[in-house]
């Protein structure tokens, strides 16, 4: 079925917005953003009872907002164009740092003829232009192109209260720009080790100031205050309220109580196997992708660990020359264990076929298939219930055993 959403887009063609939140201006005599406060503004529809309860939560001015990220992409909730504009406040350029994406028609900007560059290629010739910081290859040299950067939230408060509409946070620096990206991906691959989504962590933004030096026109080295936006991690200390980071380690703790250490080769990349649940038992596996082995749906919950059942029964955990081998022969991301080879029998690929039958280049290219399908779900890329994600890794595991006794490197403890 066709869909509606390009891939491209960002939050603000896909969710409604009720305003947006700016570095602020300063009293008398500053620049914009010299000041601790943010600056709000609504959109003329923005619903007054949703615009009156946030001025009762934050203000006018706030210092700090609290806010939950819309999705899981960052590069969807995160737009940083460079775009230049005429005096009537017309879009006559921009970019996206590396790229003129488009270049308005600068004889008449605003009628309908074709513009100078569109989609990334110079409409006359197909060619695409490098980004430059002023348009004097246009004839425009006192034009300058200025990042025009928005973060898209829902604003904490107004999400508990029901109000799923984003506001935009609005940055034009580089530096603000990749402080915002480099703190979410990190947040989001910490999340990601505790089964946390992106979507629940409770994020605030600030200001903080932070003094420069640099040479003026003149050669004299001076110092200046500016303020930078800051990202943080909401806590809950003082208050009733559960960070979803503390059920989560309650959760990883709960689970590493009850296994057995296992040899750990730290040089490896570990595909995420630590938190297994037990599947069904003696299940054979059918189907050349993981992903159709069942029509189950992504929401469907794992069925709960039978009593005295436990996953150590049906696999082994590898020497330290095991993982070394699988690492350098096998797979990039490593394993940790693998499948007690009186079992192996029971896996099998769609023509029937056991593993152990299986040649060392068949073994190969399924094990590259099966790092390629749990990354994508350890990334969040793939959603499959746990019973479906479990059959894959124990498959895996299967085919790292394979490649073990293919090498006479099998025995375990």
């Amino acid at each position: 079925m066709d869909s509606y959403i390009d891939p491209n887009d960002d939050l603000s063609k896909l969710l409604m917005s009720i305003g947006s939140i700016s570095k602020g201006f300063g009293g008398q005599g500053q620049r914009m953003g010299e000041t601790a406060s943010f600056n709000i503004t609504f959109r003329q529809n923005a619903d007054p009872e949703i615009r009156n309860y946030f001025l009762k939560v934050y203000g006018d001015h706030p210092e700090k907002i609290n806010f939950f990220l819309p999705c899981g992409e960052i590069s969807k909730c995160i737009s940083a164009p460079y775009t230049a504009f005429n005096a009537g406040h017309t879009l006559i350029a921009q970019s996206d740092g590396h790229f003129f994406t488009y270049i308005a028609n600068l004889d008449n900007p605003l009628n309908t003829a074709e513009p100078y560059l569109r989609n990334g290629c110079r409409c006359s010739d197909g060619k695409r232009i490098e980004h430059q910081q002023d348009l004097g290859f246009l004839e425009k040299p006192n034009v300058k192109m200025q990042m025009s950067g928005r973060m898209f939230v829902f604003i904490k408060e107004l999400l508990e209260a029901g109000v799923f509409q984003t506001m935009a946070f609005k940055f034009h620096t580089v530096a603000d720009r990749d402080m915002l990206r480099k703190r979410l991906c990190f947040i989001r691959d910490f999340a990601a080790g505790i089964n946390v989504p992106l979507t629940a962590i409770p994020l605030f933004l600030t200001k903080f100031k932070k003094t420069t030096s640099y040479i003026d026109q003149g050669g004299v080295p001076r110092r200046s205050d500016h303020f930078y936006l800051d990202l943080g991690l909401v806590h809950f200390i003082g208050t009733e309220e559960r960070h979803p980071f503390s059920a989560a380690f309650s959760a990883q703790a709960a689970n590493t109580t009850e296994k057995t250490p296992a040899p750990v080769n730290e040089t490896a990349q570990e595909v995420n196997e630590q938190d297994i649940p037990v599947d069904e038992e003696n299940e054979d596996f059918s189907g050349d992708e993981p992903a159709e082995e069942e029509d189950v749906p992504a929401a469907a919950e794992a069925p709960e660990r039978e009593q005295g059942s436990d996953w150590k029964d049906e696999v082994f955990a590898l020497t330290d020359e095991q993982q070394k081998f699988i690492l350098e022969n096998v797979s990039s991301c490593g394993s940790r264990y693998g499948i007690k080879p009186e079992l192996l029998d029971q896996y099998r690929d769609k023509n029937g076929k056991s593993i152990p039958d299986l040649s060392m280049e068949e073994i190969l290219a399924q094990v590259k298939k099966a790092d390629e399908y749990l990354l994508k779900i350890m990334h969040k890329e793939l959603t499959v219930d746990k019973q479906t994600e479990t059959k894959a890794k124990k498959r895996r595991w299967a085919l790292i055993t394979a490649a073990l006794i293919r090498q006479n490197k099998y025995t375990y403890y």
